[in-house]
């Protein structure tokens, strides 16, 4: 994979477009430290990115190794190989990673979708995504998993987010920006996530899609609308294995 999609309210992770931001800054250290959250209830990547943090990898490594899990796995039918096509049929992966520089966009492939935050036992940060993108999309098109802000986004002193739904929207919205600007304002990250909701809702109660939302200290939230249900998957030293959990929806 290059290094580095949810109900009512959701998070996600896509293959057809991957991003990773990644900001220096203090060190921090908490209880609730290493943690690994990611869209929708995806273990098995979930659990490969907590290994690399485990074996003192770097949190960028974790986060492209998780992603990569996905794409393996073809998790949900939207990620990896055999993903979402376009409309010419084929499938592709558009990827990005950046930690401080920008690098190359990595292979064309088929591939599709999930969004994923790691913060390590130092507290450093990296988020990522990877999609198909829609389906039978006009080749070409990008859609918000690789836009920062939009696919997900990190700031160093104050935690990461990540989102998965109605893309074309989002990208307006900047809702894993919004989440991030919340918590830095003091709001948790379950308030942090349901505001950058509300202000996409606002304008589009029709719309689908779901956030997630984590703080430097380790507590996470996450809020879905839309969609019948949404489910993400997190790992922190309390509850010691890759646990599915369900979001709240608003």
């Amino acid at each position: 994979m290059a290094r580095c999609r949810g109900g009512g309210v959701f998070a996600a992770f896509s293959l057809s477009a991957v991003g990773v931001l990644l900001l220096n800054s203090s060190v921090v250290h908490s209880q609730l430290l290493p943690v690994v959250i990611n869209t929708w209830p995806f273990v098995n990547a979930n659990y490969k990115a907590v290994q690399v943090v485990l074996k003192n990898g770097s949190h960028l490594d974790a986060v492209e190794a998780g992603c990569s899990e996905c794409e393996v796995e073809q998790c949900d039918g939207t990620v990896g190989y055999g993903g979402s096509p376009d409309e010419k049929g084929q499938t592709t992966l558009d990827a990005m990673i950046m930690d401080g520089v920008k690098r190359p966009v990595i292979d064309s492939k088929n591939h599709d979708t999930i969004g994923m935050i790691v913060i390590d036992e130092m507290g450093r940060i990296a988020c990522g995504t990877s999609t198909n993108g829609a389906s039978h999309k006009i080749p070409g098109r990008v859609g918000d998993s690789p836009i920062a802000g939009a696919g997900c986004y990190v700031d160093q002193d104050v935690g990461g987010a990540a989102a998965t739904g109605d893309g074309d929207l989002m990208m307006r919205f900047l809702p894993a920006y919004q989440a991030v600007e919340g918590m830095k304002q003091g709001l948790t990250p379950t308030k942090a996530v349901l505001e950058a909701l509300n202000r996409i809702i606002a304008y589009h109660p029709d719309f689908s899609g779901a956030l997630i939302a984590v703080n430097v200290t380790g507590h996470y939230g996450a809020a879905y609308h839309g969609f019948s249900s949404f489910h993400y998957t997190v790992f922190n030293p309390e509850l010691k294995n890759s646990t599915v959990i369900n979001a709240e929806v608003y």
